[in-house]
């Protein structure tokens, strides 16, 4: 049988969606201690606090001593308002589909792709996933704006070229934490691949990559549109790079639309600098990617993605269109 249990964020965020902004203030000056607890007799109030406080123990692990006695005092003034507060079942409130992991796509994945490179003509793609979940894919029984890949290999088959490796990925993960009025944390990416240079700088040769990044999110009025913006920091190896490596800073401006269950949309713009080169405009690099998705039966899905990316020094940008059909299994 299938139990549900949900993780305790869920309850605190149930807790602190039954709040008035009046109690949610009020709350919040109690958590903060600003506000004693026996100044409070509003049941829901102090249950919404203990849940916070019990997040911040179990999410922080670094609970104070003045904060565990503020627990307990608030614990004591709950006990004595007394009454018993109803909450509605948090599996009520939330399509059981977009809970359950067992429900999910298969997290391995074959996609087949056309594709036209404006320096180099059209080609064919094979990838091979062998886990886990993008930020395109359909969200049921994931975390919503979250990325976990390993293993992925990307072989590419251009005008009399025989089958070559044009991308392969170690890992990557990504979560994107948008920022409410309860909770703000960073959003951040870490990323290892070797890749094909499109850029400019060693033209299709095999570079060797890692990357980290950390910023910020936000959902905006739209609904399921989330926006973010991240600082990066790349470093790189290939024979024919300048100096063998480069190192480049940059920042990356983006967005996830999910605009229903099984289409979603991802644009992202990054723009970095070789420290390795002196002369900074010159040596920018820009990229541009966007894709649009569309699952069905968490088994198919079609993807439509472009890509530009404009060449350090100075060429005119390499542009790529391609549409793939993967199905997971």
């Amino acid at each position: 049988e299938v139990h549900f249990r949900p993780a305790f964020k869920k309850t605190v965020t149930q807790r602190l969606a039954t709040l008035t902004d009046l109690e949610r203030t009020q709350m919040k000056s109690l958590v903060s201690g600003k506000v004693e607890p026996t100044e409070v007799s509003s049941a829901r109030v102090l249950e919404a606090a203990i849940a916070q406080l019990r997040y911040e123990r179990f999410e922080e692990k670094k609970f104070t001593a003045e904060q565990e006695a503020l627990l307990k005092k608030i614990l004591i003034q709950r006990a004595a308002v007394g009454g018993k507060v109803e909450y509605p079942e948090v599996k009520d409130s939330v399509p059981q589909e977009k809970l359950r992991p067992d429900l999910s796509h298969d997290s391995q994945k074959y996609s087949f792709t056309y594709g036209n490179n404006s320096s180099f003509g059209r080609y064919g793609e094979l990838t091979l996933r062998a886990s886990l979940h993008d930020l395109l894919d359909p969200d049921a029984g994931f975390p919503q704006n979250s990325q976990i890949e390993m293993s992925r290999w990307k072989f590419r088959s251009q005008g009399t070229n025989n089958l070559y490796l044009e991308e392969l990925k170690y890992a990557e993960a990504f979560s994107l934490f948008p920022i409410t009025r309860d909770e703000f944390k960073w959003s951040w990416r870490v990323l290892g691949k070797s890749y094909r240079v499109n850029d400019g700088t060693c033209e299709r040769c095999l570079s060797h990559n890692i990357k980290s990044s950390f910023g910020i999110a936000s959902g905006l009025p739209i609904s399921g549109v989330n926006v973010y913006s991240l600082i990066n920091l790349s470093a790189e190896a290939a024979r024919r790079l300048y100096r063998g490596y480069r190192i480049a800073p940059g920042v990356s401006v983006g967005t996830v639309w999910t605009m229903s269950d099984n289409f979603k949309f991802q644009y992202e713009f990054e723009l970095n600098h070789d420290l390795n080169r002196s002369e900074f405009m010159r040596h920018n690099r820009l990229v541009h990617e966007g894709s649009l998705s569309f699952s069905h039966n968490l088994v198919h899905e079609l993807r439509l993605t472009g890509r530009s990316w404009l060449a350090i020094k100075g060429k005119h940008p390499v542009e790529e269109a391609q549409l793939s059909y993967g199905f997971y299994y």
